[in-house]
């Protein structure tokens, strides 16, 4: 059975996608942050204020299973729980990104969230599928390492 190459064109317009809707958002904010914290020490995201933002990463995580990707999503056990789950991580942690962690966010923001759940989810799902190989994760390891390893060949226990 031949290997099946990710495509990475799909991937490449997620990210320019991203890319110009981020850079649209962060001139559009505020020039000073603003962070508040409620009676018990809590910060955004976790006031009542952004509870649109999560309700919009989470539709936009839920939009990113109707996104197919062949090659990664067949490496993924449950797909239809990684993949919004991957979503509202991305998204939140943009719109946290984008905020500086000021309350109340823009209203803009909750479209924002929803776009960059729904993008960076299939970016998540490439990157741990990239460094879920061993192959893989052993350059990364390798680049930064001043000691070099290698995989062990498998050739059926022959010496």
């Amino acid at each position: 059975m031949p290997k099946k190459r990710v495509k990475t064109s799909t991937l490449w317009v997620f990210a320019l996608m991203l890319l110009m809707s981020t850079i649209a958002m962060a001139q559009a904010g505020d020039v000073e942050p603003k962070p508040i914290l409620n009676s018990w020490g809590i910060t955004a995201p976790f006031l009542t204020s952004w509870l649109p933002i999560w309700i919009f990463c989470v539709l936009g995580g839920i939009g990113s299973i109707f996104v197919k990707v062949d090659n990664i999503d067949t490496r993924f056990r449950y797909l239809y729980v990684a993949k919004p789950f991957l979503g509202v991580l991305g998204g939140m942690s943009l719109s946290i990104a984008m905020t500086d962690g000021r309350d109340p966010p823009e209203v803009i923001l909750s479209t924002y969230a929803a776009i960059s759940s729904f993008l960076s989810s299939a970016i998540l799902q490439f990157v741990l599928v990239l460094l879920s190989s061993p192959k893989n994760s052993l350059k990364v390891v390798n680049s930064v390492s001043p000691v070099q390893f290698e995989l062990p060949d498998d050739k059926g226990g022959k010496p």
